[in-house]
């Protein structure tokens, strides 16, 4: 129960009252038993938002060495940012779909992570975060007929919520429902969280203009939203901006194709969004392309889990 209250107001964007007591309580242990695992793993989260890495994999490591399929998955949300690789075994752990289609992700096996995302929306089917995983990760492969599909589902579980709104919002520009989109593009300009989802909204408005024709005014808008990111420090939105950015304007033949292309290749390496790298992958030559992937086999490499079956136990390396 203080995990779950933990992990809402994480959620929310607040810090529960519980938190502070419980991340003492589980740094200071030496261990932790099976019981503790899904708090250990909220209050981890709480850490690492907060800037205190180092806590955060301790608690990670408390977290998992009883791992149930929700501690694996924040496990894996965490594992780009603190330089993380979960073992394979470890992988195994029962219903731990989310967990599986992040560790494909980041490791750019693209259709892995969208099969591990289907059967993860069908554990959880009145959650809203498998469909936008899938709308995500289709949208990575151009398969945006099936992306819209899935932001419809994830919208309409969300309600009103805008991230799903701006998501459902691409996937209708990509899949040619423009009717739609412009009236949709006009009603998300009216929301009243707009300014938090600045360089989203710029970043589909300049995929908007490109569907229908405008490609100076496409351009600039992605430029735009290129500077929001920046400006906000968005590195992951800065990253997805500058490649779709790039793949869209191959795509519609912009006279300054190859100069977006040239620039989000060099861009990406440097954000952190595997996503963003697998896109540019498919818009350059060979030689680039191996660059990129080499980037992104790099970021997975770094440090490691351990998984030792005697005691079930899944432990961070250190080197």
């Amino acid at each position: 129960m203080q995990a779950s209250e933990i992990a809402v107001a994480t959620v929310r964007g607040k810090t529960s009252s519980l938190a502070k007591q419980a991340i003492k309580r589980l740094s200071e242990a030496k261990q932790v038993g099976a019981e503790a695992t899904e708090l250990a793993s909220a209050v981890g989260t709480v850490e690492l938002l907060s800037g205190s890495d180092k806590k955060a994999r301790v608690l990670f490591k408390h977290a998992l060495s009883h791992p149930n399929d929700n501690s694996l998955a924040q496990a894996e949300w965490a594992a780009t940012k603190l330089k993380l690789v979960v073992d394979h075994r470890a992988l195994q752990t029962p219903l731990s779909y989310e967990a599986n289609s992040h560790n494909a992700y980041r490791r750019q096996e693209i259709t892995a992570a969208i099969d591990h995302a289907v059967l993860w929306a069908k554990d959880e089917p009145f959650a809203s975060r498998p469909m936008d995983a899938q709308c995500y990760l289709l949208s990575l492969e151009g398969r945006y007929t099936e992306a819209l599909a899935a932001a419809k589902v994830a919208h309409d579980l969300d309600g009103d919520d805008i991230g799903p709104a701006l998501n459902l919002l691409f996937a209708q520009i990509q899949a040619g429902d423009l009717d739609d989109a412009m009236e949709d593009f006009l009603r998300i300009g009216r929301h009243p969280d707009l300014k938090l989802h600045a360089t989203h909204y710029l970043a589909n408005g300049g995929a908007l203009a490109y569907a229908m024709g405008h490609i100076d005014e496409a351009r600039l808008l992605y430029q735009r939203a290129i500077k929001s990111a920046r400006a906000r420090g968005e590195p992951y939105s800065e990253a997805l901006a500058r490649a779709f950015f790039a793949r869209i304007a191959t795509h519609v033949g912009d006279p300054q194709a190859h100069a977006i292309v040239n620039e989000a290749a060099d861009a990406v390496p440097r954000l952190p969004s595997a996503g963003a790298i697998y896109v540019v992958q498919g818009l350059v030559d060979a030689t680039k392309r191996k660059e990129l992937e080499a980037t992104a086999s790099a970021r997975v490499a770094k440090r490691a889990w351990h998984w030792d079956q005697i005691t079930n136990t899944l432990m961070m390396l250190d080197s």
